[in-house]
């Protein structure tokens, strides 16, 4: 397992309090259906209100972001997700954890992504030391 810097970034769609964001690379034996619905078990496990408008705050949010090589829009669930090519908090720690790493639509390197957003996006990331 590897795990990425944490970012501190602001609330996104609402006002609200600043969001954490990381990165973790895994291996699973879970396919990506099954995945997913482990994580949501895992974020209601820790108070997820799933009735809540999309962008408000919320006590736990995973998405799964990649799998292999794997593109999968099936109305359940969308890897990669397209959050990577728009939000800085989303493609920052991940092109920490693989720069070199090709996204699989777009064919480009996360690093060279990343140098592109960050021209074009002014939302502000601070790394932050989390205590474990």
């Amino acid at each position: 397992m590897l795990v990425s810097p944490t970012y501190q970034s602001p609330a996104f769609g609402f006002e609200g309090e600043d969001f954490y964001n990381l990165v973790v690379k895994i291996n699973s034996a879970f396919e990506p259906h099954a995945l997913k619905h482990w994580i949501q078990k895992l974020e209601d496990l820790h108070g997820r209100n799933r009735n809540s408008p999309r962008y408000s705050n919320r006590s736990l949010d995973i998405d799964l972001l990649l799998c292999d090589d794997r593109i999968i829009d099936d109305g359940h669930i969308q890897i990669p997700r397209s959050e990577i090519l728009k939000r800085k908090y989303v493609l920052k720690p991940l092109q920490d954890l693989s720069p070199e790493l090709v996204h699989p639509i777009t064919k480009k390197r996360l690093a060279e992504m990343w140098q592109a957003l960050d021209l074009v996006d002014n939302t502000k990331l601070i790394e932050v030391s989390i205590n474990q």
